[in-house]
């Protein structure tokens, strides 16, 4: 091995042995509840001792283990700092309260306003207004109302959702019901987002002039992860069927907008890669925010970005690289993420399950066409749903108890057509701006597609035990399950390379 693959590897040690202390750090102050300052004192002088030694195999070891516990310290005390203080307003609940703050992006629904409620003191709270508010992005707000606890609730599938844990990311320790508000002065928010909202309600207005409503609330959930309107039944399907992650703004969705820009950039305006790379990370960025910076959809972006720089500086991307350090970056700003995150989690695990899982299944599928009809990569498309399937099938057993035996052949059927759909119905929702009659030709296209993707939604679902339900899975049986995918991929990892 040469000095430059030697000093390689050791950067490539030492940085796992960054992320992953400062990680499990995380992981250990949110279980455990104990401030993990005790790592301090072991953390520094392994580091020191790591530092001073001469680089030698046993040195190496002691350094990267001090890194990993200093790490682990420094990611404790992230999250440890990073907590609201659950003492504010907690003299007041069940009570009639009103609060002055911000409100963030609202959801309009015919029962109300829903909206995040930011408050000065860090601690925000999840607001629904009774009907007749009116409330936008950045307005300077008093709500009134009885302020409560959250409470975690059974899904329509029977299984608890962790409703805690789901404002908890947030910051969000309360909720108010039912709320009057009166807003005080508009134009405290961000000014780029607060000019990204009414861009994206401006694009969903152009698919509703376009398309029937069912057709533009989910294409407004394909392309913009705008799912509140959706059909409950619908919705419920797609759950059934494994296919939930079209309306998700998942990493899929986001890397079929970052391609599609990519290759207008280069492909028709003709612009160099430098240039494209510019424009493209500015259009990804602009994109993941206007809607409304999911968990999922920054990890997507964060990845995208670090390729269109890899690409730009000549260099190699490299995929599990690029997804550690865009983990980093959203864990280091906001680490519940980690730990209470749960799009986050399946972000991560799905994007795992794609690197390491689908060559092998690829290998495995030799004999499976590689197209079909010269457009669908069969092959390709089985791999990677099968990938991302055993990437997070023992987590969503473990968090939601549910399990669909329909998915993969879901999956299959219906994602071909979602970037067409997409495609399509962006380029309908753009000329509608400008005319109906020349956006017709584009929605008809669209709404077939559309029809095409619920009907089969709606189909497999409709299959006797397409999808089980099983209750209090432990951790220990998803722990085991992981451990047993690990060891087959592992094995299977290496006698791939022997055969080589």
């Amino acid at each position: 091995m040469d000095q430059r693959s030697n000093r390689a590897e050791i950067i490539d040690h030492l940085s796992f042995s960054l992320i992953l202390g400062f990680a499990s750090g995380i992981v250990f102050e949110a279980v455990v509840h104990v401030s993990p300052y005790v790592f301090i004192g072991i953390g520094i002088v392994c580091f020191v001792f790591g530092v001073f030694l001469k680089a030698k195999s046993i040195q190496q070891k002691v350094l990267f283990g001090g890194i990993f516990i200093f790490a682990a310290f420094l990611g404790g005390s992230r999250l440890s700092a990073s907590r609201p203080d659950p003492s504010v307003f907690a003299g007041v609940v069940g009570q009639a309260a009103s609060i002055t703050g911000m409100a963030e992006e609202p959801i309009v629904k015919t029962t109300g306003v829903q909206f995040v409620f930011d408050t000065p003191s860090g601690v925000n709270i999840s607001v629904s207004t009774v009907p007749g508010m009116h409330i936008h992005y950045g307005d300077a707000v008093t709500v009134s109302g009885p302020l409560e606890l959250p409470q975690n609730f059974l899904t329509d599938q029977g299984t608890e959702f962790d409703y805690i844990s789901y404002l908890y990311k947030d910051d969000i320790l309360y909720v108010m019901r039912h709320a009057n508000a009166e807003v005080l002065s508009s134009g405290h928010g961000n000014w780029i987002v607060a000019h990204l909202i009414p861009l994206k309600e401006r694009i969903v207005q152009s698919f509703r002039r376009v398309l029937p409503e069912q057709d533009a609330d989910l294409l407004a959930g394909l392309n913009l992860g705008e799912k509140s309107a959706i059909d409950k039944d619908f919705r419920n399907d797609l759950v059934a069927t494994g296919t939930i992650h079209i309306i998700a703004l998942s990493g899929y969705n986001v890397t079929i907008v970052a391609n599609a820009l990519r290759d207008f950039l280069v492909d028709v305006l003709g612009l160099s890669a430098r240039i494209a790379g510019i424009f493209g990370g500015v259009g990804i960025v602009l994109f993941v925010v206007m809607t409304g910076l999911q968990s999922s959809a920054i990890r997507a972006g964060a990845m995208a970005l670090i390729g269109l720089f890899a690409r730009g500086k000549g260099r190699t991307y490299n995929a599990f690289r690029a997804l550690l350090f865009a983990g980093f970056l959203m864990i280091l700003w906001n680490p519940k993420y980690l730990v209470y995150d749960v799009s986050f989690q399946l972000s991560f695990l799905a994007t795992l399950g794609i690197m390491f899982i689908t060559p092998i299944l690829e290998h495995s599928f030799r004999r499976v066409p590689r197209k079909i009809l010269f457009i669908f990569t069969l092959r390709e498309l089985m791999s990677v749903t099968l990938g991302a399937m055993l990437g997070v099938a023992p987590f969503i057993l473990y968090k939601m108890g549910t399990f669909s035996f329909i998915s993969l052949i879901a999956n299959i059927a219906v994602l071909p057509a979602i970037p067409f759909a997409m495609g399509f119905g962006f380029l309908a929702g753009v000329v509608g701006w400008f005319s109906i009659g020349l956006a017709y030709p584009l929605a008809w296209v669209t709404s077939k597609l559309l029809l095409y993707v619920t009907t089969l939604v709606t189909f497999f679902a409709k299959i006797p035990y397409a999808s089980v339900t099983l209750k209090h899975v432990s951790l220990l049986l998803c722990l085991s399950l992981y451990g047993i995918i690990v060891m087959l991929v592992f094995r299977a990892w290496r006698e791939y390379d022997e055969k080589k």
